[in-house]
């Protein structure tokens, strides 16, 4: 009886656990094909350069894990690097001082960890990078300070260590950690913290120079420090000085045709710019056309424990058709970008803690093998092989035929790219090309303002206006020629019969101001025809006119996302401005003996404001009609009515306060300072309130949880 109880639970648990095994399966199975999130970035919506993340379609999957469990090997170490040669996967794991090669399918050819040279044993324990290229390979032994080149057997045939040179300081930190090998056989090796590029060695190994370092970044703020150092100098701004060096490089590797990728990680600097630069071997010079910032891709920062994170570009490789894979290490993310710099795609993630299938809880290493793109994850000495799929293939043929210049080629698959994902910019900017190349000017124009691509835009617009003026020039002219007569007429008429339209005072002396500013302000102060009203139209209208001006520009001219467009933050930057504006110099130069009342600080403020009410319309009408080529005209109109905005309103102010020009100065100084304060104070106020009313609803909470 007891014997047959048994029985049953044991049966009952082997099935249980045999259920629990096939669920474990299942969910480890889904979990590999639960793809991450995936996005590009739409450029130049809110502004030029401007960069807006959207969410895209997975173009990546993780196909395969591979670590030392699935390859029957003893544990890894610290794997610090890895290459792909000839579909041969190399593994370094240099705290173990040992290689592992794999075959293409992931099959265990070697598990080395002897070395020696001339028959002496070797340790390359410390060593952070590998390369393999023409039967040979590279270790960047970093600790013990030298290049190690070995045969396909991992015998070493040569070792390079830190050059005597004229060109190398005597204090330089030689410790490589990262080469590649061009076509010729000539080596190129990243030492730590080397701001001088990368050293280049002959294929006799014989030190040569320094390649490609990376520019000495500067902004204003350390260009005015050392002016301002250099007059005033001292001892103890002497000891203080920091020499501005350029970035360390990271990585590199070498395309088939000799030229240089490299990727710099993160900087200080608020918008880095060239992290990755397509180098020419022959001058070091960037000859990639696009040299933004490629950092910032949509979730640049994050807070995460109250710690900011900017993402870091750690590993570059580049395949056949130049497209460019660059390593987050921070995000885990992997950027795909076009031969001309402009992402298509990210995929992988994390955020150093990765427990999906495809994410990384230590990024490090990027490599390209075949279509296949691997990446390393230092943490899990693992290697995680993605493949691409059938959208990824649509896109990047597509994008190879548009850069090519075959549009009409292009045009079906860019459709079908669209289908599949409605958010991909470069295929309504691939379509409008197709379209203008075809002659349907209407419909490019339709695709390129989807896709905000100003560049077709301005092409198919200038067809379009050259059409529409030769189609209807002599009709344009003969409009042009009456309504120049009637207003000739009308303007005869009203002189000879003395008519006045305005029948305001007030009113035409504020239409005066344009033609005489000076007997315009005159006439406010000493005959009290300040008008609160006129002003509050005026000003009014310049709102209006700030919002049409966004809204009604032409798209060439004009930044302007709906999704994101702020009406509030346009009246701050145009009323609020004028309005902080007269109450600073009204506190201010009552202090300071100003004869101006209220009123007339309105009133000589807001008429002031009419030459920019004028260009604001002009500038509404006439980016509608220009090119890009021709915004020469619209910042020549932008300047001149800037300074008479100016003029205007020194004039006004020195009239009603009764100033000199030197005392104007002075108080008009104390004015842009009082704003500042009030702006700072008005900053601090809202600050306390918020934290009142957080403190408010802690409270109220914890009495309704009581």
């Amino acid at each position: 009886m007891y014997k047959a109880k048994f029985k049953r639970i044991k049966r009952f648990l082997v099935c249980s656990l045999a259920l629990l095994m096939l669920a474990g399966t299942a969910i480890s199975a889904s979990a590999a094909q639960i793809p991450t999130d995936a996005y590009n970035y739409w450029t130049d919506t809110e502004s030029e350069d401007s960069k807006k993340s959207a969410y895209s379609k997975n173009a990546f999957v993780a196909e395969t894990v591979i670590d030392a469990k699935t390859l029957g090997v003893p544990f890894f170490d610290e794997l610090s690097d890895f290459c792909v040669d000839n579909g041969n996967i190399y593994l370094l794991d240099g705290n173990a001082s040992r290689i592992t090669i794999l075959d293409e399918n992931y099959n265990v050819i070697k598990d080395i960890s002897e070395f020696s040279y001339n028959g002496e044993p070797l340790n390359i324990k410390g060593a952070k990078g590998i390369f393999v290229k023409n039967n040979k390979i590279y270790i960047c032994d970093t600790e013990n300070e030298r290049v190690l080149v070995m045969d396909n057997n991992c015998q070493v045939t040569a070792v390079i260590t830190c050059p005597k040179s004229t060109v190398v300081p005597d204090d330089f930190y030689y410790h490589p950690f990262k080469l590649t090998v061009d076509s010729e056989g000539y080596l190129y090796v990243l030492t730590e913290g080397s701001y001088y590029g990368a050293m280049l060695f002959s294929p006799s190994y014989e030190f040569l120079e320094f390649f490609g370092s990376n520019d000495v970044v500067h902004n204003i703020s350390t260009v005015l420090g050392n002016i301002i150092s250099r007059v005033f100098p001292n001892n103890e701004k002497k000891a203080a000085t920091v020499k501005s060096l350029p970035y360390s490089i990271v990585d590199l590797c070498m395309t088939e045709d000799d030229f240089a990728y490299t990727v710099t990680g993160a900087t200080n600097a608020d918008t880095p710019k060239e992290q990755i630069r397509k180098l020419f071997v022959g001058t070091g010079s960037n000859i990639l056309s696009y040299t933004g910032n490629f950092a910032d891709e949509g979730e640049n920062t994050t807070s995460r424990i109250k710690t900011t994170i900017k993402q870091d570009l750690c590993s570059v490789d580049v395949d056949e058709n130049d497209f460019i894979y660059a390593l987050d290490s921070k995000y885990g993310r992997i950027f795909v970008y076009d031969s001309e710099g402009r992402l298509l795609t990210t995929f992988g993630g994390g955020l150093d803690n990765g427990e999906q299938i495809g994410t990384f809880k230590q990024a490090q290493a990027l490599a390209l093998k075949g279509d296949r793109v691997l990446v390393l994850d230092a943490l899990t000495n693992s290697i995680t092989v993605f493949k691409h799929n059938e959208y990824f293939e649509l896109m990047t043929k597509a994008q190879l035929l548009t850069i090519g210049g075959d549009y009409t080629a292009a045009k079906d698959l860019w459709q079908q790219v669209i289908k599949k994902d409605s958010n991909c910019q470069i295929a309504y900017s691939g379509l409008a090309r197709a379209e203008y190349a075809a002659g349907n000017y209407d419909l490019a124009k339709e695709y390129a303002r989807k896709g905000y691509d100003r560049d077709t835009y301005s092409l198919t617009f200038k067809v379009l206006r050259t059409q529409f003026i030769t189609d209807y020039f002599w009709i344009i002219v003969i409009v042009a020629v009456v309504v120049i007569a009637v207003l000739i007429v009308l303007f005869k008429i009203k002189k000879r019969k003395d008519i006045k339209l305005i029948k305001s005072p007030k009113l035409r002396l504020a239409m005066s101001v344009l033609l005489h500013p000076i007997d315009t302000f005159n006439t406010i102060k000493e005959k009290k025809m300040a008008s609160v009203g006129i002003s509050a139209v005026l000003l009014l209208v310049f709102y209006v006119t700030a919002i049409l001006k966004v809204l009604c520009g032409g798209f060439s001219f004009t930044y302007y996302d709906p999704a994101s467009f702020n009406s509030i933050w346009v009246l701050v930057k145009s009323v609020g401005l004028v309005i902080l504006w007269i109450v600073s110099n009204w506190l201010v130069c009552s202090l300071m003996g100003g004869n101006g009342r209220i009123t007339e600080i309105i009133t000589v403020t807001c008429y002031s404001l009419i030459p920019l009410i004028i260009n604001q319309v002009i500038q509404i009408i006439l980016t509608n009609v220009l090119l890009t080529e021709e915004a020469s005209f619209l910042s020549i109109i932008s300047t001149v009515a800037t300074i008479f905005f100016i003029f205007m309103l020194a004039m006004g102010t020195m009239i009603i306060h009764e100033y000199e020009f030197g005392k104007f100065a002075a108080t008009s100084a104390v004015t842009v300072v009082a704003m500042a304060i009030i702006i700072f104070l008005i900053f601090l106020v809202v600050m306390l309130l918020q934290q009142l009313f957080g403190f408010i609803s802690t409270v109220a909470m914890e009495i309704v949880t009581f």
